[in-house]
C-alpha cells in the first residue's frame, strides 16, 4: 500500500508518469492486458503487482478535484470525508445528550455542545454560499484537542474565524452574515476589521463568555 498525502498539491500526471497506464486493473501483472514498460532512466522492465494500492488524500478547500487530469479521475475511486460532528460529541462524551440542553450550561461541555452545534450552521451557510460550497466546509479537526475553555477559544480565535476571515477577505461584514449572530461584535472588532485579540473586549464580558454566547445564537440555541 502506498499512501501519498495532500496527492493534489504536485502534477500528479507527471509525478506517475508511465504509472498512469499501469494503474489499470486489467493492466497489472498476470492480468489480461499485462503491460510492462521500461524505466526511462535504468531501461529496466517494470510492472505493477495487482495487490498494490494507492491512496491520495486531498483537501478540496485548497484545489478542486476538477483541475486534477481526468486521466488520473477515471483511475481513481474517490470517497468524501465531510465534518464529522457525530465525532467530535463522541471525543466530548456527549453521546446520547441533547446538544441544545448541553450548550445551556456553564462548564467546558457547555462550550464544546455550542461549538458543535454552531459549527453545523456555520458550515450550512457556508454550503449554501455561492463562491465558497460544500469543498470549504470547516473540518470538525479544528475541535478535537480542546481540552479546556482556554483550548476552544483558541480554535476560535487563531483557526476557525481566520480561515472565515481569509474565505471572505473583501468583505469583512460577510463573516457576521455566516455566523448569523447579533453579538458577532463579541469576536469581531468592525472598525478595524479583525478578530479581536480578547473576545468580548470592552463589553464587560470575559472570553469564554463571549464566545458561548455567540455560539448558541449562531445556533439558535435560546438561553
Amino acid at each position: 500500500m502506498l499512501i501519498i498525502d495532500e496527492i493534489n498539491r504536485g502534477n500528479i500526471a507527471n509525478i506517475l508518469g508511465e504509472l498512469v497506464t499501469l494503474l489499470e486493473a486489467d493492466k497489472r501483472e498476470g492480468k489480461k492486458n499485462e503491460t510492462v514498460v521500461n524505466l526511462a532512466h535504468s531501461n529496466d522492465e517494470f510492472s505493477l503487482p495487482p495487490n498494490l494500492y494507492i491512496i491520495g488524500t486531498m483537501n478540496t478547500a485548497d484545489r478542486s478535484i476538477t483541475l486534477v487530469d481526468a486521466a488520473i479521475r477515471r483511475r481513481f475511486g474517490f470517497v468524501a470525508f465531510p465534518p464529522d460532528y457525530d465525532l467530535l460529541v463522541e471525543e466530548f462524551g456527549l453521546d446520547n445528550q441533547d446538544l441544545n440542553t448541553v450548550a445551556r450550561g456553564n462548564d467546558l461541555n457547555a462550550l464544546h455542545a455550542a461549538s458543535i452545534r454552531a459549527l453545523e450552521d456555520i458550515n450550512e451557510s457556508i454550503r449554501n454560499k455561492g463562491g465558497l460550497g460544500k469543498g470549504k466546509q470547516l473540518g470538525h479537526s479544528y475541535l478535537l484537542d480542546t481540552k479546556s475553555e482556554a483550548g476552544v477559544v483558541r480554535a476560535w480565535k487563531y483557526e476557525i474565524l481566520p480561515l472565515l476571515e481569509e474565505y471572505l477577505f473583501e468583505s469583512f461584514e460577510e463573516i457576521s452574515d455566516i455566523l448569523g449572530a447579533e453579538h458577532a461584535y463579541y469576536l469581531l472588532n468592525y472598525d478595524h476589521e479583525q478578530i479581536r485579540h480578547v473576545f468580548g473586549e470592552g463589553h464587560n464580558i470575559d472570553e469564554v463568555d463571549a464566545l458561548k454566547k455567540t455560539l448558541t445564537e449562531v445556533a439558535g440555541i435560546e438561553p
